[in-house]
């Protein structure tokens, strides 16, 4: 895991507040994937279509889009136990502390 900071500036780029995240580097997970545990969320088809007719009706051309935080805040399920390690530099978290996830 790691520690994201972000400086949330104003009109005048002057700093208004600053925000943290800590995000879990799947990169270094050694999990085996099933094909059935492999899923992205999708555009339900009642979604999909009034999109297609707000398109048609607005006279603009349909390109693929993509959400960057599909993910964001999900509540994981309690069958999959997600455990992770502290960031390096966490000046509470103590040498062999684990965290559990309870969001994605």
């Amino acid at each position: 895991s790691m520690c994201v900071l972000t400086i949330k500036r104003d009109e005048n780029l002057m700093p208004l507040r600053a925000k943290s995240r800590i995000v879990v580097l799947g990169n270094h997970e050694e999990r085996v994937w099933s094909k059935a545990d492999k899923f992205a969320p999708v555009l339900r088809f009642d979604s999909l279509r009034f999109l297609t007719s707000l398109a048609v009706e607005k006279r603009r051309r349909l390109k693929q889009g993509d959400c960057k935080n599909a993910f964001c805040q999900g509540e994981l399920p309690p069958e999959e136990l997600t455990i992770i390690r502290p960031p390096p530099g966490d000046p509470d978290a103590t040498k062999d502390e684990y965290w559990v996830l309870k969001k994605t």
